[in-house]
């Protein structure tokens, strides 16, 4: 399973990159600020700063996420994560 959620991750940041969002795996909040990064714009520049503690599963979701706000028309997506992004389908590890 370790594998494919890396393939899907990979396919993930593929996607984000062709929607010109900059992708940047980073330790993110202490104890004081509990965070797991997010969709932002930076000085005109689109990110998607993700925790790198978070386990892979967690890197998927907050993609997802991120991903159903975008415009993907005229975009080709693999099926399963459209049907991810669109809320039909969940990864293996949700319930």
């Amino acid at each position: 399973m370790e594998l494919f959620d890396r393939d899907l991750l990979r396919h993930l940041i593929n996607l984000a990159e062709k929607l010109d969002i900059q992708v940047r795996f980073e330790k993110v909040g202490d104890e004081e600020i509990s965070s797991k990064g997010g969709h932002c714009r930076l000085k005109n520049q689109r990110l998607l700063i993700v925790d790198n503690r978070l386990s892979l599963p967690e890197k998927i979701r907050l993609f997802i996420d991120a991903l159903r706000q975008q415009d993907l028309e005229g975009l080709y997506v693999p099926p399963l994560i459209r049907r991810m992004i669109e809320g039909e389908e969940k990864h293996m590890t949700e319930e």
